[in-house]
Parts: C-alpha cells; structure tokens; sequence
C-alpha cells in the first residue's frame, strides 16, 4: 500500500542547509581564536537547534571560564555568517532540490520549522530561492 501525504515539515538548519556545520567552524576558526577560548565541538552541538533565550542559558554551563559572554560571541557568530554567506553562498544539502521537486509534483505542501530568527530564515530560503512562495514559518 503507499503512503500518501498533503504535508511535509521540513527542518531548515542541518536539513535543508548545512549551517549546523557553519556554526561550530565559526567558533573554532574564528571566535575561539580572538578570544583565546578553546571550544569543544561536542559542546557545541548541544547549542544547536536552542532558540536564542536557551542558548543564552546553556551557554555559561557549557562554557565555564569563557572570557566573553554568550551574548558577544552570538553578536561575533552572526557577523562571521553574513560574511561567510556573502562571499560563499548558503550550503544547500545534497538532494534537497531534487526531494522538493518531486513533492511538488506530488502535490505535496511544504513548512519549514526552524529556532532560527523568521527573517533570517526567510532571507536564507529566499537566498537559494527554495521556494518560490514563502512556505509556512514554524518558530
């Protein structure tokens, strides 16, 4: 028997674009160093996929004896990703335009859900225009 669906969720960081690697190099090449603060890539993984408020939480407990605070070096990350995202592009996953074309022709709506900023997940998909229309915005 198939499967039929009308609804697909997609998750934008790590799924859709490959920022979730973006944002630990971010901190080991170029944060960590201007701060003299080596950060563990395991720890920041647990950073990831936290909405601002969680990150500014975690943040300290992840981090003891960081010389900056959370909020500096979140200010630092975003900087380093426009430029990054100026002079490179945001990485689209493997396959993602193929897997969204078919459920277009499957008659398939498309959400994205994401703890990244609304603007600044519209400007991401807007960027690599994913969509032609905006898809639903789930925060």
């Amino acid at each position: 028997k198939t499967m039929r669906f009308s609804y697909a969720i997609f998750d934008m960081d790590g799924l859709m674009f490959d920022t979730e690697n973006l944002f630990v190099r971010a901190f080991e090449e170029a944060i960590g160093p201007e701060i003299g603060y080596r950060f563990s890539r395991e720890k920041m993984k647990q950073l990831i996929g936290l909405n601002h408020q969680a990150a500014l939480e975690t943040f300290p407990r992840l981090f003891p004896g960081c010389p900056a605070p959370c909020e500096a070096c979140l200010t630092r990350f975003r900087a380093w990703m426009q430029e990054y995202i100026r002079e490179n592009g945001i990485p689209v996953k493997p396959g993602l335009r193929t897997l969204l074309a078919w459920l277009k022709e499957q008659g398939v709506s498309c959400a994205v859900a994401t703890s990244t900023d609304t603007k600044v997940a519209k400007s991401y998909l807007a960027l690599r225009r994913i969509f032609r229309r905006s898809p639903a915005a789930i925060r």
